[in-house]
């Protein structure tokens, strides 16, 4: 059981590494391209040109210098701010995702190690009851056919045991974020509040701007004008007249943002409503299965009673009859009430 256990753990720590590498990668990628924007934002930019402005005698003149907008710099701020939104939103969208896509698979890998646990505790009995029918047979108290009734139970014990296990060696589980699922489903939903506002904060940022430029300014022709120069400066203030409806225009869309994520099908919310729904019910049909299993082993248990205290050949093999099924029942048995209790765990745990 150790190396199998070791095995499955080096199978898993690939599934974690690359899910955490995913998120790095998103993260550095819109975290580089936030600031490759902001710094254009908030650099200046150099101008140059000729130009002829009434206010030096219509005479043309090189400038040069720099211009700069108090808008574009605040910006850059908020543009930052987006991409750490952004990111937080992938990495919990990323958590809650997973333990939706992963949760169903998770319990029933663990179910079916449980189920090997029946298994054992079952097959130890029956080799128990096989060495102890060998002894009557040798000595004439029971038939080779009640032999190989067990021997046959065996058989078919291992074959049940060899497809738990390739069940289970094809389940392969990443690492889950801790916590009930719908907190993490909470977690999401507040990121996603503030992307929206961050994206809104950078379109609002657009409705009004301040620039500023300065720099040097002599005449382009001398000869014919003069050699005058001097230094030039420029404020200029600028309001979007559609700003106001513009805003909330930009309110309702947040708001249908929210309409739309509730009921998008593929979204966390309606994933979650979905899972839910999924195991309640197969709590349900657990319930029903787990009712059935009881009644056909208290019948067992009945027929048992009868022969526990028979010795004859007959009465020897009626009981390893009943014994093989018993063990049977218990496996199946021990296995959904073992899935009925770990549904009613995780619906209490993570709704």
């Amino acid at each position: 059981m150790i190396p199998k256990i070791a095995v499955i753990v080096l199978l898993l720590a690939p599934c974690a590494f690359a899910q955490n590498k995913e998120a790095d990668s998103y993260c550095s990628y819109v975290t580089e391209q936030a600031k490759a924007e902001a710094i254009r934002l908030r650099t200046p930019s150099s101008e140059f040109g000729v130009t002829q402005q009434p206010i030096v005698g219509g005479i043309p003149q090189k400038f040069s210098g720099a211009t700069h907008s108090i808008s574009d710099a605040v910006k850059s701020v908020m543009t930052t701010r987006e991409a750490k939104a952004d990111c937080s939103l992938y990495r919990s969208t990323l958590d809650v995702q997973t333990r939706i896509i992963y949760t169903l698979p998770a319990l029933e890998k663990e179910a079916l190690a449980h189920r090997l646990g029946l298994i054992s505790s079952a097959s130890a009995e029956l080799e128990k009851t096989i060495a102890q029918n060998k002894a009557r047979v040798s000595s004439g108290n029971a038939t080779i056919q009640s032999q190989y009734l067990l021997d046959s139970a065996r058989a078919k014990m291992e074959v049940d045991r060899s497809s738990t296990e390739l069940s289970a060696s094809a389940l392969y589980i990443p690492p889950l974020v801790e916590g009930r699922l719908a907190d993490l489903a909470q977690i999401k939903q507040v990121d996603e509040v503030k992307k929206q506002r961050a994206i809104d904060k950078v379109n609002q940022q657009q409705n009004w701007n301040i620039q500023v430029a300065m720099g040097a300014r002599k005449d382009a022709f001398p000869l014919f004008g003069g050699a005058r120069s001097g230094a030039y400066g420029n404020l200029t203030v600028t309001y979007n007249l559609g700003s106001k409806a513009s805003n909330k225009h930009l309110d309702a869309a947040e708001n249908a943002w929210w309409d739309y994520k509730e009921n998008q099908l593929s979204d966390a919310n309606q994933e979650i409503a979905i899972l839910k729904k999924t195991i309640e019910q197969s709590i349900a049909v657990r319930e029903q299965e787990v009712m059935r299993l009881e009644a056909q082993d208290r019948t067992i248990e009945e027929h048992m009673t009868a022969v526990r205290d028979v010795d004859s050949s007959a009465a020897i093999g009626f009981r390893n009859q009943l014994l093989v099924d018993s063990l049977a029942l218990r496996v199946e048995l021990g296995d959904a009430q073992f899935r009925l209790e770990k549904l009613r765990e995780y619906l209490a745990a993570n709704f």
